[in-house]
Parts: structure tokens; sequence; C-alpha cells
């Protein structure tokens, strides 16, 4: 096998935009995590929940518009008119900040529970989880206690942390790490796996719906349960 020199770049893009439309060019060396710059020829718009124009900083759901993005759904014009607009704006669904013409994709607007109002991003969540040298994997849901709906997060622990590692001191270091209406009140589950998509995103509604949450059939021990928001 012959191998030849490969540059890796980072980059967004989904199926309904038949390509990236932003990434990092090659050469650009960025450890920040951002996914790039805006790609030629294609237009964005970030937009808050009533639909108004996001400044730099904070973050909104990414519309985009170029040549590059699909026509539509095949024989679904119900789909179609979901996702794009009469001015040919393709709704992304993703949550993203723009900093310096760079942008950070931070969230699912599909995913983001509330709690009492605030809304809870499971990304945010998963990120404190993953930066515990014990946590190999994570995933967070929403989960209804008392009528109200609470962060509880599936967890896997590392090969060296397994018996070492309780689901309560899981749970206490995300409320060190976190506001009171973020911690996990819905608790912390262990298990072998998280469930991902072959993309590797995680299956949110399979982490709810696969047996995880019925283990307790949307009840829990008050032993795995912090107190609410003290």
């Amino acid at each position: 096998m012959i191998c030849t020199p490969t540059t890796v770049v980072q980059g967004y893009g989904m199926t309904e935009l038949t390509s990236a439309i932003i990434h990092v060019p090659g050469g650009r060396h960025d450890e920040s995590g951002s996914v790039g710059l805006l790609n030629p020829n294609c237009d964005c718009r970030i937009l808050d929940e009533d639909g108004n124009p996001v400044s730099p900083g904070p973050p909104g759901e990414l519309y985009v518009r170029g040549p590059n993005i699909c026509p539509g759904y095949w024989k679904n014009e119900q789909a179609t008119k979901e996702m794009l607009d009469q001015e040919d704006w393709l709704k992304t669904g993703d949550v993203v900040v723009l900093r310096d013409d760079l942008f950070w994709v931070v969230d699912r607007k599909k995913e983001p529970g509330k709690v009492n109002s605030p809304q809870v991003s499971p990304a945010e969540l998963e990120a404190v989880l993953l930066e515990h040298d014990g946590i190999a994997d994570a995933g967070v849901v929403g989960i209804t206690i008392q009528g109200q709906e609470w962060p509880r997060a599936y967890v896997r622990p590392t090969e060296d942390k397994v018996g070492a590692l309780s689901e309560v001191q899981a749970q206490e270091y995300v409320k060190r790490n976190v506001a009171k209406h973020k911690q996990l009140v819905g608790g912390v589950k262990f298990v072998n796996d998280v469930p991902r998509l072959a993309s590797g995103k995680i299956q949110r509604s399979k982490s709810s719906g696969n047996g995880l949450s019925r283990m307790h059939s949307g009840r829990m021990q008050s032993s795995r349960l912090l107190p609410l928001l003290s």
C-alpha cells in the first residue's frame, strides 16, 4: 500500500447541504474546537428563539443558503417546507456560536430540555462529565420527576474506575461545575455503552427508551437524587 501525505481538517456539514458549508482552511492551525469559516459563495444567519438575528458571541440557530443546498426531500413537501423557507434559507437545527468569523457548534436545537423554564443543553453536561478522568463516555437525556423535567446522565466509566467511581460521585462532580438549574437532579446511571449512531452522535431517544430509563419506570430511588437545586 502506498501512503501519501494527507491533510485532515475540521468542518461542518449535513446531508441536506450535499457537502460541508463550513471548514477550517488547510494550513491553518486551530486548536480552539471551531469547525472553521463559512465556505465561499455561501451565506448564513444566526437567529434566536424568537427568530431575531443574533450578534456574534451568543448562541443561536444556524440558517444557511448557497448553491450546494438540496432543493428538498423526495416526495415529501411537508418536510421540505419545514427545512427551507421561501427565501431558500435552510434551517439546520444546530446551535452555533460565531466569534471572529469562526463557528462553534455547541448544541442541537431539538435536544435541549427545559428545567423550570431555563434551557439545559445535554451537550454541555456531557462535556462536563467527560472532563472527569474516570468517565469514558456519557449521554444526557431529560426525565420527568414529580411533573417536572430534569436531566439524567447515562455514564460509561473508564475501565480502571469501574467499581471505584460511584454514580453519586459522578453526580456530585457535575454539581460542583454547573449552575444550579443544570444539576443532574435526574441522577446518574452507569451503563456498558452509550448508544450512538454510525455518525457518532448520541441516540438520545434510544438512551431514554431502550431500557435505560425504564429500569426505574420513571421513578428513582432517593439515594440517586440530589436535593433539588440545593
